[in-house]
Protein backbone atom coordinates (compact mmCIF):
# COMPACT_ATOMS: atom_id res chain seq x y z
CA UNK A 1 0.00 0.00 0.00
CA UNK A 2 1.44 3.32 -1.12
CA UNK A 3 0.48 6.91 -0.33
CA UNK A 4 1.85 8.57 -3.19
CA UNK A 5 5.44 7.25 -4.00
CA UNK A 6 5.94 6.58 0.15
CA UNK A 7 5.03 2.39 0.78
CA UNK A 8 2.04 3.49 3.80
CA UNK A 9 2.19 1.20 6.92
CA UNK A 10 -0.38 1.05 9.42
CA UNK A 11 -1.81 0.26 12.94
CA UNK A 12 -5.95 -0.57 12.32
CA UNK A 13 -9.15 -0.72 14.68
CA UNK A 14 -12.01 -1.71 14.01
CA UNK A 15 -14.23 1.10 16.02
CA UNK A 16 -17.75 0.49 14.07
CA UNK A 17 -20.04 2.70 16.11
CA UNK A 18 -18.58 5.61 16.16
CA UNK A 19 -21.27 7.54 14.04
CA UNK A 20 -24.19 5.93 16.28
CA UNK A 21 -22.29 7.00 19.43
CA UNK A 22 -21.79 10.55 17.96
CA UNK A 23 -25.57 10.45 17.09
CA UNK A 24 -26.08 10.30 21.13
CA UNK A 25 -25.32 13.85 22.05
CA UNK A 26 -23.03 15.77 23.87
CA UNK A 27 -21.64 12.37 26.18
CA UNK A 28 -21.76 10.12 22.95
CA UNK A 29 -19.67 12.84 21.34
CA UNK A 30 -17.43 12.50 24.22
CA UNK A 31 -17.64 8.63 24.14
CA UNK A 32 -16.07 9.09 20.38
CA UNK A 33 -13.45 11.74 21.66
CA UNK A 34 -12.52 9.33 24.16
CA UNK A 35 -12.20 6.13 21.86
CA UNK A 36 -10.21 7.56 18.97
CA UNK A 37 -8.14 9.26 21.79
CA UNK A 38 -7.43 5.94 23.38
CA UNK A 39 -6.91 4.46 19.64
CA UNK A 40 -4.09 7.44 19.19
CA UNK A 41 -1.91 6.42 22.65
CA UNK A 42 -2.04 2.66 21.26
CA UNK A 43 -0.55 3.64 18.02
CA UNK A 44 -3.69 3.31 15.62
CA UNK A 45 -3.53 5.39 12.65
CA UNK A 46 -6.32 3.96 10.58
CA UNK A 47 -10.02 3.08 11.57
CA UNK A 48 -12.69 1.44 10.28
CA UNK A 49 -15.97 3.08 11.13
CA UNK A 50 -19.44 2.66 9.73
CA UNK A 51 -20.94 5.38 7.53
CA UNK A 52 -24.32 3.09 6.86
CA UNK A 53 -27.00 2.57 9.31
CA UNK A 54 -29.70 1.75 6.77
CA UNK A 55 -33.38 1.04 7.92
CA UNK A 56 -36.05 1.54 10.62
CA UNK A 57 -34.54 2.27 14.06
CA UNK A 58 -32.44 4.79 15.49
CA UNK A 59 -29.84 6.06 15.12
CA UNK A 60 -30.20 5.75 11.19
CA UNK A 61 -28.59 7.56 8.23
CA UNK A 62 -30.78 6.16 5.42
CA UNK A 63 -34.27 5.23 6.85
CA UNK A 64 -35.74 4.28 3.04
CA UNK A 65 -34.25 4.32 0.40
CA UNK A 66 -33.06 7.63 -0.71
CA UNK A 67 -34.20 9.22 2.44
CA UNK A 68 -31.22 10.55 4.63
CA UNK A 69 -31.64 11.80 8.42
CA UNK A 70 -29.66 14.70 8.81
CA UNK A 71 -28.74 14.23 12.20
CA UNK A 72 -26.83 11.04 11.78
CA UNK A 73 -25.26 12.92 9.10
CA UNK A 74 -23.85 15.27 11.52
CA UNK A 75 -22.83 12.74 13.47
CA UNK A 76 -20.43 11.32 10.88
CA UNK A 77 -19.25 14.88 9.98
CA UNK A 78 -18.30 15.07 14.16
CA UNK A 79 -16.58 11.96 13.75
CA UNK A 80 -14.54 12.46 10.86
CA UNK A 81 -13.51 16.11 11.76
CA UNK A 82 -12.60 14.79 15.07
CA UNK A 83 -10.25 11.47 13.28
CA UNK A 84 -8.45 14.59 11.21
CA UNK A 85 -7.80 16.38 14.31
CA UNK A 86 -5.75 13.45 15.58
CA UNK A 87 -4.94 12.75 12.07
CA UNK A 88 -6.26 9.45 12.04
CA UNK A 89 -7.27 8.09 8.50
CA UNK A 90 -10.82 6.38 7.92
CA UNK A 91 -12.11 3.73 5.97
CA UNK A 92 -15.35 4.05 5.78
CA UNK A 93 -17.93 0.71 4.80
CA UNK A 94 -21.02 1.78 2.92
CA UNK A 95 -22.74 -1.69 3.63
CA UNK A 96 -22.09 -4.85 4.82
CA UNK A 97 -23.71 -8.44 4.92
CA UNK A 98 -24.59 -8.14 8.66
CA UNK A 99 -28.56 -7.14 9.27
CA UNK A 100 -27.48 -4.73 12.48
CA UNK A 101 -27.64 -1.54 11.03
CA UNK A 102 -29.38 -2.21 8.11
CA UNK A 103 -26.35 -3.94 5.62
CA UNK A 104 -27.49 -5.48 2.35
CA UNK A 105 -30.89 -6.87 4.41
CA UNK A 106 -32.18 -3.76 4.64
CA UNK A 107 -31.90 -3.32 0.35
CA UNK A 108 -33.21 -7.09 0.25
CA UNK A 109 -36.12 -5.57 2.21
CA UNK A 110 -36.68 -2.50 0.18
CA UNK A 111 -36.38 -4.16 -3.73
CA UNK A 112 -39.46 -4.91 -5.58
CA UNK A 113 -40.49 -7.13 -4.98
CA UNK A 114 -39.52 -6.98 -1.18
CA UNK A 115 -37.51 -10.39 -0.31
CA UNK A 116 -37.23 -11.52 3.72
CA UNK A 117 -33.96 -11.53 4.09
CA UNK A 118 -31.79 -14.56 5.77
CA UNK A 119 -27.98 -14.73 6.40
CA UNK A 120 -26.11 -15.69 3.39
CA UNK A 121 -28.90 -15.84 0.86
CA UNK A 122 -29.18 -12.26 0.06
CA UNK A 123 -25.81 -11.68 -1.15
CA UNK A 124 -26.33 -12.87 -4.87
CA UNK A 125 -29.36 -11.28 -5.19
CA UNK A 126 -27.96 -8.07 -3.49
CA UNK A 127 -25.39 -7.92 -5.85
CA UNK A 128 -27.88 -8.88 -9.16
CA UNK A 129 -30.91 -6.71 -8.43
CA UNK A 130 -31.02 -3.73 -10.31
CA UNK A 131 -33.14 -2.08 -7.50
CA UNK A 132 -30.94 -2.89 -4.90
CA UNK A 133 -27.48 -1.85 -7.19
CA UNK A 134 -29.34 1.40 -7.68
CA UNK A 135 -30.26 2.17 -4.15
CA UNK A 136 -26.88 1.22 -2.99
CA UNK A 137 -25.30 3.59 -5.60
CA UNK A 138 -28.05 6.60 -4.58
CA UNK A 139 -26.60 5.85 -0.83
CA UNK A 140 -22.86 5.74 -1.69
CA UNK A 141 -23.07 8.90 -3.86
CA UNK A 142 -24.99 10.19 -1.09
CA UNK A 143 -22.67 9.88 1.37
CA UNK A 144 -19.41 10.39 -0.49
CA UNK A 145 -20.31 13.64 -2.29
CA UNK A 146 -21.44 14.84 1.14
CA UNK A 147 -19.92 18.27 2.10
CA UNK A 148 -19.11 18.06 6.00
CA UNK A 149 -21.21 20.75 8.21
CA UNK A 150 -17.84 21.01 10.32
CA UNK A 151 -14.90 21.14 7.90
CA UNK A 152 -16.47 22.19 4.67
CA UNK A 153 -14.95 19.45 2.73
CA UNK A 154 -16.84 16.74 1.02
CA UNK A 155 -16.37 12.77 2.62
CA UNK A 156 -15.01 11.64 -0.65
CA UNK A 157 -11.97 14.31 -0.03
Amino acid sequence: LYIGEEPFRYLGANIYWLMAEASYGEEGKANVAAALDDAVSLGVSVIRTWAFADGPGAPHLQPAPGEFDEATFAALDFVVAEAKARDLRLLLPLVNHWSDYGGIAAYSRWDTPPREWQPGDACPSFYSSPVSRAQYKAMATAVTSRVSNITGVAMRD
